[in-house]
Protein backbone atom coordinates (compact mmCIF):
# COMPACT_ATOMS: atom_id res chain seq x y z
CA UNK A 1 0.00 0.00 0.00
CA UNK A 2 1.56 3.30 -1.09
CA UNK A 3 1.57 6.20 1.30
CA UNK A 4 0.49 9.62 0.16
CA UNK A 5 1.82 12.89 1.39
CA UNK A 6 -0.35 15.45 3.17
CA UNK A 7 0.00 17.80 0.19
CA UNK A 8 -1.45 15.20 -2.17
CA UNK A 9 -4.38 14.60 0.19
CA UNK A 10 -5.03 18.35 0.38
CA UNK A 11 -4.99 18.67 -3.40
CA UNK A 12 -7.50 15.85 -3.71
CA UNK A 13 -9.74 17.45 -1.08
CA UNK A 14 -9.63 20.81 -2.86
CA UNK A 15 -10.49 19.15 -6.16
CA UNK A 16 -13.55 17.43 -4.70
CA UNK A 17 -14.84 20.32 -2.59
CA UNK A 18 -13.95 23.27 -4.83
CA UNK A 19 -15.97 24.65 -7.72
CA UNK A 20 -16.28 22.22 -10.59
CA UNK A 21 -15.74 24.84 -13.28
CA UNK A 22 -15.73 28.56 -14.06
CA UNK A 23 -19.52 28.68 -14.44
CA UNK A 24 -20.06 27.23 -10.97
CA UNK A 25 -17.51 29.63 -9.52
CA UNK A 26 -19.34 32.59 -11.12
CA UNK A 27 -22.62 31.39 -9.62
CA UNK A 28 -20.97 31.19 -6.20
CA UNK A 29 -19.50 34.69 -6.56
CA UNK A 30 -22.87 36.14 -7.58
CA UNK A 31 -24.63 34.35 -4.71
CA UNK A 32 -22.08 35.62 -2.21
CA UNK A 33 -22.33 39.17 -3.56
CA UNK A 34 -26.14 39.04 -3.43
CA UNK A 35 -26.11 37.89 0.20
CA UNK A 36 -23.49 40.46 1.19
CA UNK A 37 -25.43 43.27 -0.50
CA UNK A 38 -28.89 42.30 0.73
CA UNK A 39 -28.80 40.11 3.82
CA UNK A 40 -25.54 39.99 5.76
CA UNK A 41 -25.68 43.45 7.35
CA UNK A 42 -29.17 43.16 8.81
CA UNK A 43 -28.62 39.49 9.72
CA UNK A 44 -25.45 40.29 11.69
CA UNK A 45 -27.25 43.10 13.51
CA UNK A 46 -30.07 40.68 14.32
CA UNK A 47 -27.66 38.04 15.59
CA UNK A 48 -25.90 40.60 17.79
CA UNK A 49 -29.23 41.72 19.24
CA UNK A 50 -30.25 38.09 19.70
CA UNK A 51 -27.05 37.31 21.63
CA UNK A 52 -27.51 40.39 23.80
CA UNK A 53 -31.23 39.89 24.53
CA UNK A 54 -31.26 36.06 24.77
CA UNK A 55 -35.01 35.67 24.23
CA UNK A 56 -36.86 32.50 25.16
CA UNK A 57 -37.66 31.72 21.51
CA UNK A 58 -34.61 32.87 19.53
CA UNK A 59 -35.79 31.74 16.09
CA UNK A 60 -39.06 33.67 16.32
CA UNK A 61 -37.22 36.65 17.76
CA UNK A 62 -34.72 36.70 14.89
CA UNK A 63 -37.49 36.24 12.32
CA UNK A 64 -39.42 39.19 13.73
CA UNK A 65 -36.26 41.28 13.93
CA UNK A 66 -35.49 40.63 10.26
CA UNK A 67 -39.05 41.43 9.22
CA UNK A 68 -39.06 44.67 11.20
CA UNK A 69 -35.60 45.80 10.06
CA UNK A 70 -36.00 44.78 6.42
CA UNK A 71 -34.67 47.71 4.38
CA UNK A 72 -36.89 46.60 1.48
CA UNK A 73 -40.17 46.35 3.41
CA UNK A 74 -42.16 47.81 0.53
CA UNK A 75 -40.80 45.15 -1.82
CA UNK A 76 -41.56 42.20 0.46
CA UNK A 77 -43.24 39.11 -0.90
CA UNK A 78 -44.86 36.29 1.01
CA UNK A 79 -42.92 33.07 0.91
CA UNK A 80 -45.23 30.08 1.34
CA UNK A 81 -43.80 27.33 3.52
CA UNK A 82 -44.89 23.76 3.10
CA UNK A 83 -45.76 21.82 6.23
CA UNK A 84 -42.59 19.71 6.23
CA UNK A 85 -40.20 22.67 6.13
CA UNK A 86 -42.21 24.65 8.68
CA UNK A 87 -42.16 21.83 11.21
CA UNK A 88 -38.40 21.20 10.97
Amino acid sequence: MASTSGAENTDTLQETTGPQNDAEERVQVHARRYLEDNVVHVLLQGLQTLARERPENPVDYLAMYLLQKNPNKNLSVEVPLNKTSASQ
